[in-house]
């Protein structure tokens, strides 16, 4: 089928989905959930056909149902907030019971037991810590209080993450997880309001791109209502995720008004000082506020938020620059290119770096600074509610995010480049109930993302000296120069209704994706030594860059979910869901895949792959309240997921288009000499750009038949009440195929140079690396899962989880490559990401003072609160490989050395973890026996502390003082040591074996977020 035929479809598929949606008469609110439940008389028995009124307490909005003949009850898509339950019947008193908390998608429980005519009514308060009888869902809430009281470091929703079960965040980007699958990258939906808010280019939670410091899905703090995390066995009403979805809830105003203007503090004179990096410079203030309230009582009503962020962060620079007489020494055409970098301004002792050839000439000294970072940042949002009737309400939000950034990224006076991002999110909704037991939900969303990433001033191309010893300081411009733009336009239908013991919806859901992408043409020459550096002599000569493209397509989605309540005791979830994508194309035909039949680029604008339409996904889930008491649920379930495919989901859809263009000097050198290319008459800077003729491309090949990553996840577990908390104990597993090989997974290379003589390749010298693209890599993950909940409740709160996992898979990860490209099987092990034993603990507790001391004034005694962030777990893997640095992921293992242990025997951390004498080379091209990720990097533990004081002032006032502690004790949490045995040829530190070089907070950008050193941060919040 040609791309003209896929337009052609495409375009008539999404002009019926939109006829659809239009044609719907009424429009619904997707982020909803419902209260359920059976009213029975004061002996226990159903009483039938009772009239059940649910009223929303903020806004006053209230739906009425009817009971069915065994006293039955349902309200359908509510949206979350706090209700009061009341039911009636002839013949008995109205009896109703109030503040029952629904989370979004919740089916909340609520039972409603009638008092006898003349009787007083009872007015209950919902417990809301309820064991779940209704659905077999793997996934957590976190509610109002722990967004508010947690101490989060950076104030990002995302790292609440941390707190939910089976989840990872406390690594390197490449390897958090959520139930052993990627969540930084490949597997994870993020949403707002149940609208796309992702980077457009990926499904994960990488909310950052390039050097831009601020975030993509930003939302602030105070704008949330609370994150809805769906894990596993969720319902076919979600999808287009292979593991778990994102969807922080906003804030909406109700009669009321509120308001409150915060600011919260940091100054690095209340940190501690990291292990490696010293005290940094971080000067951070968040400030802003939000008000809400009503227009028009019980119909009208708004929420508005604002948030500034003005933060500077110090970068300290150890470099080594080429000292005055060395420079006397150069070619006069690189002489200039050095003028703005600096003299050494330290004394340095150590011959072997100030005369790195023994020449007696000092040719390198050592210059030390520090330069500031600057972050400019503006979130805003405002939410409009309006119950248009009793039966139709509308919804409209809006939020924005501006930012610069400014990050010194070298010690050149001109290597400062900015970075700009504008995030923009949109969502209108409609609800629309055409009676008590059926409603339509509609939403319409905008995700529109854009941000240009500067390379800053400098006009030179990029000098690399990262062979030679990566701490040499050159000229140039920073590397990437981009500009980007991200939109998808999100479309969702469900309809949803009740028949008799079966509550069905049924649903569509549409994204248009696009992006427009373009990279400035930078160039970079490659030194292999310092007087090739003087003597104007590279040994690599680079270009890479390709103009603006605009990528496109489409993702589908139907489905249908019955959740039948088989007997009083027992509810069973069954849905089918139906995912497709359309295949990336771009605006003018630009994309090509590469043929390895006849090892020759297909012209443009063929389709790249076939479209896959297999993707049927059932859910299948069961809740069985065991003795009939709602106190013991056992709740299992079976599901199939399916990844959504995005524009350019595979690395670089450009690369066979544009490939990156590389020469080294002996394929310029015989080139002109043989007379096989016009390379021009100089390898040198300036670059002559005839030397491009004589370099050979690089190629990447998607397999015509590829896949969509789909996920298959099964769980069983039990819940029980315990008084104080629920405790859940189960079991949760998944195996995920057709993974695809991306910019993230690595794909298998099938023209690698050979590894003995350094050029010659397998299937053809007129290619560098061929590339084949596909879905061949694997995952399964199984896991023992303990989850210990308390809501807030009598001023206590908790939420512990302990997981013992392992994940396995066969996927070569960021920077690494398969040993044998012909056998990955060959690398299947314990997974990057691959955790044993995690325990994550948040919880909170109102300090009661006065009941323990007796009376005071109010503005001491009152008011005190403490809550805590907890996690400890242990390592993760690493793999040995031959070679250190970023590119040692290219090297094969080695041997393992029998009978001698890989743990060093004087073990100690950072220095000494691994035992370079249990390895040995086997010699060049030879596969090592030592196994993929065999060994462990340190294990991490962080305790997160904040101390509140609450004063109220008047009856509607009131002043929040708090200070964060991030860290408490101090801990050195130290990031995976170093795998490879030597440094040859490296790119980046140049680690020793088994020595860590960094911590987990180096590798996160040290300041924000896990993993750094003790920081404090204090606050103070005005509430009206």
């Amino acid at each position: 089928m040609n791309i003209q035929a896929i337009k052609s479809i495409t375009r008539a598929v999404s002009l019926l989905a939109v006829a659809f949606i239009l044609s719907v008469v009424v429009f619904a609110q997707s982020n909803t959930g419902s209260i359920t439940g059976v009213v029975t008389d004061p002996a226990g028995a159903v009483v039938p056909n009772a009239t059940v009124a649910v009223t929303n307490q903020g806004t006053n909005d209230k739906r009425t149902v009817q009971a069915d003949g065994e006293g039955r009850y349902e309200v359908l898509a509510l949206p979350t907030g706090d209700y009061t339950i009341e039911a009636s019947s002839t013949g008995f008193q109205a009896t109703s019971l109030k503040d029952l908390r629904l989370a979004v998608g919740e089916k909340a429980r609520a039972d409603v037991a009638l008092s006898a005519a003349g009787v007083s009514a009872v007015v209950e308060v919902i417990d809301q810590t309820r064991t779940d009888t209704e659905t077999a869902t793997i996934g957590d809430t976190v509610d109002q209080p722990r967004v508010t009281d947690n101490p989060v470091n950076g104030r990002d929703f995302t790292l609440l993450l941390a707190t939910v079960p089976g989840s990872v965040q406390t690594t390197n980007q490449f390897q958090t997880s959520i139930n052993g699958i990627p969540s930084t990258f490949g597997g994870t939906s993020v949403l707002v309001d149940g609208i796309d808010a992702g980077r457009v280019d990926l499904n994960g939670t990488s909310n950052v791109l390039g050097r831009v410091e601020s975030r993509v899905n930003r939302v602030s703090m105070d704008s949330v209502q609370e994150v809805q995390v769906l894990e596993s066995n969720y319902s076919a009403q979600y999808g287009q995720a292979i593991g778990a979805i994102i969807n922080p809830i906003t804030k909406s105003g109700g009669n009321d008004f509120h308001g409150s203007v915060f600011e919260f503090f940091r100054n690095e004179a209340l940190d501690s000082e990291d292990y490696f990096a010293g005290k940094q410079k971080f000067r951070l203030n968040q400030f802003g506020g939000n008000f809400s309230g009503r227009m028009i009582r019980d119909k009208l009503f708004f929420f508005t938020n604002y948030e500034g962020v003005r933060q500077t962060r110090g970068i300290a620079f150890n470099s080594l620059v080429p000292t005055a007489a060395f420079r006397a020494t150069f070619n006069a055409n690189i002489a200039p290119a050095y003028a703005n970098m600096p003299l050494p301004n330290t004394v340095e002792t150590d011959t072997s770096i100030t005369n790195p050839d023994g020449t007696g000439i000092a040719e390198i000294g050592r210059y030390i600074a520090n330069r500031d970072g600057e972050l400019r940042e503006d979130t805003g949002s405002i939410k409009i509610d309006w119950i248009h009737t009793d039966r139709s309400q509308f919804s409209f939000r809006y939020n924005i995010n501006d930012s610069t950034t400014t990050v010194p990224y070298g010690v050149a006076t001109d290597q400062i480049a900015p970075a700009d991002l504008r995030v923009q999110l949109f969502k209108a909704s409609h609800t629309y109930s055409f009676s008590g037991n059926s409603v339509n939900e509609f939403a319409f969303g905008v995700n529109h993302n854009f941000t240009n990433v500067g390379a800053g001033p400098s006009t030179l191309p990029r000098f690399d000296l990262g062979f030679v010893n990566p701490f040499y300081s050159t000229p140039g411009p920073a590397q990437f120069e981009q500009i980007r733009t991200g939109k998808v336009y999100h479309f969702l239908d469900t309809f949803s209704f009740v028949r008799g013991n079966h509550s069905m919806k049924a649903g569509f859901e549409m994204r248009m994706n696009r992006r427009e992408a373009e990279s400035i043409t930078q160039e970079t020459l490659t030194f292999f030594g310092l007087n090739d550096l003087a003597n104007n002599s590279p040994f690599v000569i680079s270009r890479q860059g390709h103009p603006q493209l605009e990528y496109m397509n489409e993702n589908y989605s139907f489905f249908f979910q019955d959740d039948w309540k088989a007997h009083p005791r027992l509810s069973l979830n069954l849905g089918l869901r139906y995912d497709v994508s359309t295949v990336t194309r771009e605006k003018e035909d630009r994309l090509n895949n590469f043929d390895l039949n006849t090892l020759s680029f297909i012209p443009a604008g063929d389709n790249l792959h076939d479209i896959d339409t297999n993707n049927f996904g059932p859910r299948l889930g069961f809740a069985f309240d065991v003795f009939g008491t709602q106190k013991t649920v056992l709740r299992g379930g079976y599901g199939i997921f399916y990844n959504r495919e995005l524009p350019g989901s595979y690395g670089s859809p450009q690369a066979n288009t544009y490939p990156s263009q590389s020469v080294d000097l002996f394929q310029w050198f015989f080139g002109v000499i043989f007379g096989t290319c016009n390379g021009g008459s100089t390898f040198e800077y300036p670059i002559n750009p005839l030397i491009y003729n004589c370099g050979v491309p690089a190629a990447y090949h998607i397999e015509k038949d590829i896949q969509t990553a789909m996920a298959q996840q099964w769980s069983l577990n039990v819940q029980q009440d315990i008084g104080i908390g629920t405790l859940q104990v189960g079991y949760v597993g998944n195996l995920v195929t057709h993974i695809l090989t991306d910019g993230v997974v690595s794909p298998r290379n099938i023209n690698r140079r050979d590894p003995v003589d350094g050029a010659t390749r397998p299937l053809s010298a007129n290619y560098g690396d061929i590339f084949v693209v596909g879905g061949y890599p694997s995952s399964n993950y199984h896991s023992m899962q303990v989850n210990f909940r308390r809501n807030l409740s009598q001023g206590l709160r908790f939420n512990a989880n302990y997981t013992w996992s392992h994940a396995i898979d066969n996927v070569a990860g960021f920077f690494k490559d398969y040993q044998d490209n012909n056998n990955i099987d060959n690398d299947r092990a314990s997974s990057d990401s691959d955790v044993r034993h995690n325990f994550t603990m948040d919880a909170g507790y109102e300090l009661r003072f006065r009941e323990w001391f007796g009376d005071g004034p109010r503005w001491l005694i009152d008011g005190w609160n403490v809550n805590s962030i907890i996690q400890i777990r242990s390592g993760l893997p690493v793999n040995p490989v031959r070679q250190g640095g970023i590119f040692g992921g290219f090297t094969f293992r080695p041997n393992l050395v029998a009978g001698v242990d890989t743990r060093c025997t004087n073990y100690s951390v950072p220095d000494c973890q691994f035992n370079a004498a249990a390895f040995n080379d086997p010699g060049p091209g030879v596969f090592g026996n030592a196994g993929r990720n065999i060994l462990r990097g340190p294990g991490f533990g962080q305790v997160d502390l904040s101390f509140g004081k609450n004063t109220r002032i008047t009856e509607n006032t009131s002043l929040q003082l708090r200070m964060e502690i991030f860290n408490v004790f101090n801990r050195k949490n130290f990031a995976d040591p170093s795998g490879g045995l030597t440094c040859s040829g490296a790119v980046g530190v140049c680690a020793s074996f088994g020595e860590s070089f960094a911590t987990v907070g180096n590798q996160l950008g040290g300041l924000l977020g896990f993993g750094g050193p003790r920081q404090i941060q204090l606050s103070a919040r005005f509430n009206f």
